[in-house]
């Protein structure tokens, strides 16, 4: 399950959360398409967070258009 937990319009960054490490690699491809609870956003910046509920890292968007775990 993918879900929105906070959006800052005005910083354009938005926090998320995920069940399993898999659904990370679809987070930018939805905030672009504006699907599911992320309707109302078209595109989120970079250092975006996603918190993953598998393993419980919190994971940054970076400039590859990737969620990934700071320093790693």
């Amino acid at each position: 399950m993918i879900g929105c937990l906070d959006y800052n319009s005005k910083l354009d960054i938005g926090t998320f959360y995920v069940d399993t490490e898999a659904e990370l690699t679809k987070l930018p491809n939805l905030t672009k398409k504006g699907e599911a609870e992320l309707l109302n956003m078209n595109e989120v910046a970079l250092g975006s967070q996603a918190i993953c509920q598998e393993n419980g890292e919190v994971y940054f968007l970076t400039k590859n258009n990737e969620y990934e775990i700071p320093g790693e």
